[in-house]
Parts: C-alpha cells; structure tokens; sequence
C-alpha cells in the first residue's frame, strides 16, 4: 500500500535579509570611526563589495593605526586597502 502526501507550498512570511552589511553601511561605519578617533573627515573612505579603502592624512600614527585596526573589524569587511598616513611621520 503506498500513500501519497502532498505537502502544502508555503509562501516566505518574511523577507530573507543579506547575511552581510552592504557597501554604505560599512562607509558609514568606518566614517563614523574615523570622526571619533580623528574628529575631522580629512580621510577619504571608499567602499567596493567589502573591500575599504582609506586614503588621506591623520594628525597622529596612533589615530592611522587606531582607524586602520578598527575599520577591519566592522563587520561585512572583507579586506583593507590604507593609503593613510600621519602628519607627524617624516
């Protein structure tokens, strides 16, 4: 005896969300790092499929080095490109 079951197609109730931050989140995350180690935007960030790059000058190496570290832990960044650089560097 073989039974046929037929099971109901079901419509998503909900929206499947992206497992990952998009470009523009993940600019304006690592802008908002850069007003709050550095307090001004001379720091230019580009954002293309999870790849950030910085470029521009910093008053101090702490605040290049502070802004590179954390740009890579924003969260949808796959890689780091840095063409900053500190001020108080010769």
């Amino acid at each position: 005896m073989t039974t046929s079951h037929e099971f109901p197609v079901v419509e998503e109730p909900f929206e499947l969300r992206c497992l990952h931050a998009g470009d523009a989140d993940i600019e304006d995350e690592v802008y908002e790092i850069v007003a709050t180690t550095c307090g001004h935007t001379n720091v230019i960030v580009l954002v293309a499929h999870g790849e950030v790059y910085l470029t521009g000058v910093v008053a101090e190496r702490w605040m290049q080095l502070e802004i590179e570290h954390a740009a890579l832990h924003v969260r949808g960044v796959r890689s780091l490109v840095s063409r900053l650089r500190a001020s108080d560097q010769h």
